[in-house]
């Protein structure tokens, strides 16, 4: 073997076959329904811990994002700061318990997901010097999308609320 170059002929070299995921760089990764449910309780979580919004944004697609909250329709992450904001002065606690989810996966890397959760909070009532202990059964439906790599809340509508037990006003404290 004088001069160190090999021929081969194209046909002996081995086939490889990558996995889809790698072949095609656009092709988006489906949601698992393990994906989808760990997002809705990381999410819940998260609005427990009143951190800043910034702990928040991270859930939620960056552009086409819609939710039905009670108070309106939330458009986009800058819509989503403002709600956050007034939340958090609205409430001096809050508390979520999943009481159900059903998670439905679509074609792709989208998914429904119809869910109850109980919410045990307690409002300001400022001009009172008081606040009120509220408790509510939310029914929300969101279609969640998987951007990034991650899945993310694409779409949350609440549609059904009803008030669980309403307590006696208690003073704040200073």
């Amino acid at each position: 073997m004088s001069g160190g170059v090999v021929s081969a002929e194209v046909s002996d070299m081995p086939t490889l076959r990558l996995p889809d995921v790698l072949l095609a760089q656009d092709t988006p990764v489906r949601l698992t329904a393990d994906d989808v449910t760990r997002l809705v309780e990381d999410w819940f979580a998260a609005l427990d811990r009143r951190g800043p919004v910034e702990d928040l944004l991270p859930f939620l697609v960056p552009r086409g994002l819609v939710l039905h909250v009670p108070e309106g329709v939330v458009r986009e992450h800058e819509g989503f700061r403002g709600w956050h904001a007034d939340t958090l002065r609205r409430f001096t606690a809050s508390a979520h318990t999943l009481t159900s989810v059903d998670v439905r996966l679509n074609d792709g890397p989208s998914a429904e997901v119809r869910l109850t959760v109980a919410w045990e909070g307690a409002a300001h009532r400022l001009a009172l010097g008081r606040r009120r202990r509220l408790a509510h059964e939310a029914h929300q439906t969101w279609t969640v999308a998987r951007q990034d790599g991650a899945p993310r809340i694409r779409t949350l509508a609440v549609t059904g609320l009803t008030a669980m037990v309403e307590a006696l006003p208690l003073p704040l404290p200073l």
